[in-house]
């Protein structure tokens, strides 16, 4: 698989069989509590632009890292198939794209102490993929969509929400369920009136075809735009800007079950304009009030010894005298065939450990602080 933002990033791709679904679903169980901060999870929906480029996650983390976040779902990372990744912060990225281009694509990404939480990851194609998380008192399943563009005919619009209406389908009655994502529609204080309970009384501008299509989305499935609950300055409210910085439009949305609602922090439930990737989308995060379960992971047992000195004469020679002593001593016992490789084994390990010595963990960041510092700049100037 091609390399999607530059060293430092492990990658593991799987198999996709198509865009309509019947991809390989990444199962990791999570049993064991973790305690969280009576905050809850905080989780949200950024539309990157684009991740297919070189130190692009770098700079997602380094912007991510400015706020409290748990989960954030991407939209337009532009990255193709379906495969999960680690950022060299060690937090977890798991993504869905088109299976030739390098285009759409959607992609969670999961912070390093959360994501032993995770039970599954599901792609559905390259606008649609899930997560589910274990927490309680119910269980936490996300769908992080991405939804045509006003370019787009209604026929691959309609086709979009049928494949999200099944996805909504599969998810177990009892989880606390997120739908969220770009939609691309407008959804304004005008259509309170008509749709009380599925959308608030503070959102921006007019409703268009696409917001109503949205609304019938999320009635029929009793979910609210929570983003649209609470007033905040416009700043705050907006999520996306024109090229000319002139048109400015709310067409990111969070859904949640009308029956959590008072699970929400309304108050932080809002677009941070300040967080900036070079995209012309703001991030919008959420705060709920859950409890997560972890796995317990044991410490790998695998043990790495600095190798590279085995590169000079003199450590050799030592290694090898003392390697020759010991084996010496297990040349007269009369031990049967197992115990002796036992034996062999132990020698060459502490051997190791007292001649080489455990290997240090060094790693080069890819992006320097110098083009991290940039990015600040870039975000002052935008400001």
């Amino acid at each position: 698989m091609p390399d999607r933002s530059g060293p430092g990033l492990t990658t593991t791709a799987r198999p996709a069989d198509s865009l309509q679904g019947g991809r390989e679903k990444v199962t990791t169980g999570a049993k064991n509590t973790i305690k969280l901060p009576t905050k809850g999870i905080t989780v949200g929906t950024w539309n990157v632009r684009t991740l297919h480029a070189c130190g692009k996650i770098h700079e997602l983390t380094h912007e991510l890292d400015r706020y409290r976040w748990d989960i954030v779902g991407l939209c337009e990372v532009r990255w193709t198939g379906f495969g999960e990744t680690c950022t060299d912060g060690e937090h977890k990225i798991w993504f869905s794209g088109d299976e030739r281009k390098h285009q759409h694509g959607v992609a969670f990404i999961v912070r390093k102490d959360i994501s032993s939480s995770v039970i599954s990851c599901a792609p559905i194609s390259s606008r649609l993929i899930s997560i589910r998380i274990s927490a309680r008192p119910h269980k936490l399943t996300i769908i992080q969509a991405y939804a045509p563009t006003s370019g787009h005919d209604d026929e691959e619009v309609e086709e979009f929400y049928d494949q999200l209406e099944a996805t909504i389908a599969k998810v177990p009655r009892k989880d606390l369920m997120i739908v969220q994502g770009d939609w691309n529609a407008k959804v304004g204080p005008d259509a309170y009136e008509n749709w009380a309970g599925t959308v608030g009384r503070f959102g921006m501008g007019d409703t268009n075809d696409r917001g109503i299509r949205l609304l019938e989305c999320a009635k029929s499935h009793f979910l609210t735009l929570v983003n649209t609950l609470h007033p905040h300055k416009w700043f705050r409210t907006v999520t996306w800007h024109s090229p000319n910085d002139q048109v400015h439009n709310q067409i990111d949305f969070i859904l949640v079950p009308q029956r959590f609602k008072s699970s929400i922090n309304k108050a932080n439930t809002r677009t941070f304009p300040g967080a900036d990737i070079g995209s012309d989308h703001d991030l919008v995060l959420t705060t709920i009030k859950l409890k997560l379960n972890s796995k317990y992971q044991k410490n790998s047992p695998r043990i790495r010894f600095d190798l590279k000195k085995l590169q000079d004469p003199e450590v050799v020679e030592i290694f090898k005298a003392q390697v020759g002593g010991k084996f010496a001593v297990l040349s007269v016992l009369d031990n049967d065939i197992d115990t002796l490789a036992g034996n062999i084994k132990e020698v060459l390990l502490t051997t190791a450990d007292e001649v080489l010595g455990k290997q240090q963990k060094r790693s080069k960041p890819w992006v320097t602080t110098e083009v991290l510092d940039l990015c600040d700049k870039r975000r002052e100037l935008r400001q």
